[in-house]
């Protein structure tokens, strides 16, 4: 929220599973009438993780310990002059997030298949690695807003700075490399990264017989990071332990020009048709060092890759509204998408070092609505996304490996409800239903490179086509139902019960859709109470997610060698709170 000229504030503390405890606060404060006002705000949480490490002494991840704050500066020295200043930071320590080591299938010719993960429980871990993270984000804004007399004039410029450095456990495996084990250590330190942000806007007034804009955009980033893994097992009587250096350096650079027009016809502006283009030059530079030791073997191996490559495009947006009756609006449109390409070092494949823009053409059709004297709102909407290279992430050892497929299609419906059924009772629903596949995509799973059934001759890679398989991460249905009623208490205040359920079916996180990463159709609801008192200056608060103590597989992570990390919602939490404001 932007700073104004009352005086007010808000804040409330929470304690609640995992001695979690968040303070959040917000002040508005006034300083001169009508010409310069301050707004500050505060986020501070702590939790123990989720995770239970059986490793004696051993971090335990999914934890929380952040601190985040938030200045900012409204000054308007003239009359429609308005100056912003914005400066935050984001602070983050502790473990991090927790990764969980599944079992790899026996069926997989890599070194992991033979490991045993003992603990089928998705929060048990045996980590030997004090695991640890830290996250640094500041971040400086200044806007400008100037209303000539015939537009208004929008300037921002932004900084940013970001630093990231964490040391992970890449086995979890109970036996030590002096056993006959392995040891596998992931770390970085830093991942670090600058980034400079400028945008030029031009756009009508209010008073303005048709809407217009137009703008330019300018973005920059340096990024570097600072990456080591070390591997160690037994060979024979000796410790044979590799360990592996990489730096990258990657700079990049975006601008863009865009424009957009909108005009009603008709009776009463009822109708209203949309146009808009963009064009967008993206720019990427890297290098990378890698330097490769091992114990066994005195001289180190030394590799460098560079890599440079520019993306353009040029893309638009098509649309039509017709608004019915004051409360009944159809809408439709067509539009152009792109996503930039980009680098993937050390790619397991050459030939995928470098991966190509996305673009997507969407198409919708909908309706939003008010009935019953506005106390019924239904929206519904229809679209059909048609992506040509579209990008597939995938996690391999600790780096984000992103490849084209070929074709994709997700079409679909969507229908929101809210509905004051009385003035203490309230409904409110949303159902989804998609049909996301590959419809052309060939691709190398890194758990079998000799493709299915290892079809590839010996010590040859073969890809799998997964054309109709599932896209990742998406449910072909999902809905969420809601409901809370509100008791009137005398004169002092008033008691809300609210009850909410999500459910979705089945998704993979791979696009191999195999058993590995796929998270099972589950239900998760939550109950809350709040008290508020008569004149809403203070309240109470507790309640409980996650009822069903689900155990939800967001993502999954491939090493080398094919050991397989995943990252594991979190499971049934309760909190209670106190806040007010005024």
């Amino acid at each position: 929220k932007s700073p104004d000229y009352e005086l007010s504030g808000r804040g409330d503390v929470r304690y609640g599973s995992y001695d979690n405890v968040r303070f959040r606060g917000a002040l508005n404060v006034p300083i001169v009438e009508d010409k310069l006002a301050a707004r500050v705000t505060f986020v501070s949480e702590d939790r123990d993780g989720y995770e239970k490490n059986l490793y004696p002494g051993g971090t335990e991840g999914s934890d929380a310990d952040v601190l985040y704050w938030r200045t900012q500066l409204l000054f308007e020295p003239i009359d429609k002059l308005s100056l912003t200043f914005r400066a935050s930071q984001f602070e983050s320590r502790g473990v991090g997030p927790g990764r969980k080591r599944l079992p790899t299938p026996t069926d997989s010719l890599l070194e992991a298949a033979s490991e045993i993960t003992e603990d089928p429980d998705l929060y048990t871990v045996w980590k030997d690695t004090a695991e640890a993270q830290t996250v640094d984000l500041d971040l400086y804004t200044v806007q400008a807003d100037w209303e000539l007399p015939s537009a208004m004039l929008t300037a921002l410029v932004s900084r940013g700075e970001t630093s990231f450095t964490w040391l992970a456990d890449g086995d979890q495996t109970r036996a030590t490399a002096e056993e006959g084990g392995h040891t596998f250590i992931l770390g970085a330190d830093p991942i670090s990264s600058k980034q400079g942000l400028a945008e030029l806007r031009l756009t009508s007034l209010p008073s303005s017989s048709f809407e217009w804009l137009l703008g330019a955009f300018y973005f920059e980033e340096e990024t570097s990071t600072r990456f080591e893994l070390t591997s160690a097992s037994l060979a024979g009587s000796k410790l044979d332990s590799v360990f592996v250096r990489s730096y990258w350096d990657i700079d990049t650079t975006s601008h863009a020009f865009f424009g957009q027009i909108a005009d009603t016809f008709g009776a009463n502006d009822q109708f209203k048709l949309t146009a808009g283009v963009r064009y967008t030059r993206d720019k990427g530079e890297g290098e990378i060092w890698d330097r490769v030791e091992f114990s066994l073997w005195p001289f180190p191996s030394m590799t460098e890759e560079n890599l440079r490559e520019t993306w353009s495009e040029t893309t638009w947006k098509l649309g039509a509204d017709w608004q019915l009756t004051p409360t009944s609006l159809l809408y439709a449109s067509v539009s152009k998408g792109f996503r930039a390409g980009g680098f993937n070092f050390e790619a397991p494949f050459p030939d995928k070092s470098i991966y190509d823009p996305e673009d997507l053409t969407a198409y919708e059709i909908g309706s939003k609505n008010r009935f019953l004297n506005e106390r019924l709102q239904l929206n519904l909407a229809a679209f059909l996304y048609d992506y040509k290279d579209f990008q597939v992430f995938q996690i391999i050892n600790t780096a984000l490996y992103i490849e084209n497929a070929g074709e994709v299609s997700n079409y679909g419906i969507e229908a929101e409800l809210t509905a004051l059924v009385t003035s203490a009772f309230e409904i409110d629903a949303h159902f989804s239903y998609q049909r996301g596949r590959f419809d052309q995509f060939l691709s190398i799973d890194p758990l079998y490179t000799a493709g299915p059934g290892g079809s590839a001759p010996a010590g040859g890679v073969e890809p799998s086509d997964l054309s109709g398989n599932h896209l990742p991460n998406t449910p072909d249905f999902s809905a969420h139902l809601g409901a809370q009623y509100t008791w009137p208490i005398s004169n002092i205040g008033s008691l809300t019960l609210r009850a909410q359920s999500y459910y979705q079916t089945e998704v993979y996180s791979r696009a191999f859709n195999l058993d590995v990463g796929k998270q099972d159709a589950h239900t998760k609801s939550s109950l809350q109470a709040r008290f508020d008192d008569g004149d809403e200056n203070w309240y109470l608060v507790a309640g409980v997610n996650n009822i069903e103590d689900e155990a939800v597989v967001a993502n999954v992570a491939i090493t080398a060698t094919g050991r397989v990390l995943a990252n594991i919602g979190a499971p049934r939490t309760w909190y209670a709170g106190f806040g007010m404001e005024f």
